[in-house]
């Protein structure tokens, strides 16, 4: 073993117990089961400990030793970066009482607003669908996005019902469970991961953030790990269903599902190049440490105008491109391999893009952001447990995909529903709310 070899280890291990404690520890006392540091330790467990080991021992031959340590070290960064940002936020609080305000949205027109959400996001993904071809580069990503509305339209739903009363709540569960069904039925037949996050996210954690109650570890253990596991069975399964005709796509199911094995679906990502986001992750840090072909943050700077319709203008730089020259048409030069199209070199490498080793600040700025508006859901405000489920459906894409990627959804989570709150928001009946201390740490009301 070489000393790059002992670095690479070291940082390795570091990763990992970061990570870890991150997750153990709410694991064990439900302290933070809802916290954003949780769940990213969990998806850095995947992609920079997982990942980074099969790359380290299955892959060595298309990732040279010094950019292993590079990518290792930046993802540690990062991590801490995140956790620091999210440290300082959850310990500011302040010493005024707040009320409570759910009462000021009343159920029934909750109940609508998000069953609108629901079809309009229905409507969006199965008119986009039902094109014979699809013009990717002239067609509006945005109706290709819009199902995302769907998520916050759940979760509104959701609200109605636990303030529906009793008699009433079934038929409120069935058709909300219809509805949800529905949008995200193409998803699971298509074998598509990134739209599953978000509605596990929904699902458990948009109830115990309304109600206030304490979050079970069982449950939320459970789902996420079974989102993980379903979404590693996605990936393995797209080679059966992917190759056959839409018609006999429940048959390129059976097929996969009869000829792969519960190791195939757990281990055979990380060991190909293609498939492996750390691979990729090294070569794009290598290749900008070597180049200097950062982006100087005006990637996400473009993301300020990537609202304008492309039929305005025609010449709109693509998703969180830069202004300076693509550091991926290097990648073969520095590392001897090209990724593959629609691959992702994962969150970390893109930030490290915009940013270089000042990257951790913005995570810490993210970390800020989660953690503040955690903080401020704890209150029992529910525009801003809104804004922190939002966040938090988006997490996944943050971290696997990008800042870029994950910039969109967010926003369409976020935004719609909070102008919908506030248009039907009354005056609040002073009798009915509830002062709630504002003063949380980590171990608040929701830990």
């Amino acid at each position: 073993m070489t000393t790059l070899d002992l670095v690479f280890w070291t940082l390795w291990a570091l990763t990992a117990l970061a990570a870890g404690l991150q997750v153990f520890r709410p694991v064990v006392t439900t302290d933070g089961l809802l916290g954003f540091p949780f769940v990213a330790g969990l998806v850095w467990l995947y992609f920079y400990v997982y990942m980074a080991f099969d790359v380290a021992v299955s892959l060595r031959e298309f990732v040279p030793i010094e950019a292993l340590c590079l990518g290792q070290f930046v993802a540690l960064i990062s991590f801490l970066g995140l956790l620091a940002g999210w440290r300082v936020a959850v310990r500011k609080g302040s010493s005024v009482r707040i009320q409570s305000d759910h009462n000021r949205y009343p159920a029934d027109k909750l109940w609508k607003g998000g069953m609108l959400f629901l079809v309009i996001g229905c409507i969006g993904q199965y008119t986009f669908m039902a094109q014979e071809t699809i013009d990717w580069k002239n067609t509006t990503a945005y109706w290709h996005m819009l199902f995302n509305i769907g998520y916050p339209g759940a979760a509104l739903c959701i609200a109605s019902i636990l303030r529906t009363p009793h008699k009433q709540r079934r038929s409120r569960y069935i058709t909300l469970a219809i509805a949800f069904g529905v949008l995200l039925y193409p998803f699971l037949l298509y074998a598509r991961r990134g739209p599953l996050f978000p509605a596990v996210i929904v699902l458990i954690f948009a109830p115990v953030l309304f109600t206030g109650g304490r979050p079970s570890r069982v449950v939320v253990v459970s789902a996420l790990g079974g989102c993980g596991a379903l979404m590693l069975l996605f990936i393995a399964i797209r080679p059966f269903v992917y190759t056959v005709d839409s018609d006999a796509m429940s048959q390129g199911w059976q097929d996969g599902l009869t000829e792969m094995s519960t190791r195939t679906v757990l281990t055979s990502k990380g060991s190909r190049l293609g498939d492996n986001e750390f691979a990729y992750h090294c070569g794009v840090i290598w290749t900008l440490y070597q180049t200097g072909m950062y982006q100087y943050g005006t990637g996400d700077l473009t993301l300020l105008t990537h609202w304008i319709p492309r039929k305005v203008w025609p010449d709109k730089p693509g998703l969180a491109q830069g202004w300076f020259a693509n550091v991926y048409l290097e990648i073969p030069n520095e590392m001897g391999w090209q990724m593959t199209p629609g691959a992702s070199s994962g969150g970390v490498a893109c930030v490290f893009e915009q940013y270089g080793f000042l990257s951790p600040l913005f995570w810490a700025a993210l970390g800020y952001f989660a953690g503040r508006s955690y903080h401020q859901a704890l209150s029992h405000r529910f525009h801003k447990e809104i804004t922190y489920l939002g966040f938090m459906s988006g997490a996944h894409w943050l971290i696997a995909q990008g800042f870029g990627a994950a910039f969109v959804p967010i926003c369409i989570f976020i935004i719609p529903p909070l102008i919908f709150l506030r248009s039907i928001r009354v005056n609040p009946l002073s009798h009915r709310s509830r002062d709630l201390p504002s003063k949380l740490t980590i171990a608040g009301r929701l830990a």
